[in-house]
């Protein structure tokens, strides 16, 4: 079984609109984006995409295909550009 220093993480809580970016660290391992609407989540996504260290993973909460939540259209956005 794996063991994981939780000191090791940092939260960071508000809203990704107006976060100033240097509050943000340079590199991430982990990025859990729960915004649940598509201009946080898409916001979130162009912030944190380029800050992932390799192998980093962000998982967004409510964005399954078949939804009525926003996130996944700003998921969407994300990916096509």
């Amino acid at each position: 079984m794996c063991q994981i220093e939780l000191s090791q993480f940092r939260l960071h809580r508000g809203d990704i609109t107006t976060l100033a970016v240097e509050a943000l660290p340079a590199k991430c391992s982990l990025a859990l984006i729960d915004a649940d609407l598509t201009e946080p989540t898409y916001v979130a996504l162009k912030f944190l995409r380029p800050r992932m260290a390799t192998g980093g993973v962000i998982l967004i909460d409510d964005c399954p295909p078949i939804s009525s939540w926003k996130a996944r259209d700003g998921y969407i956005r994300f990916c096509n550009e």
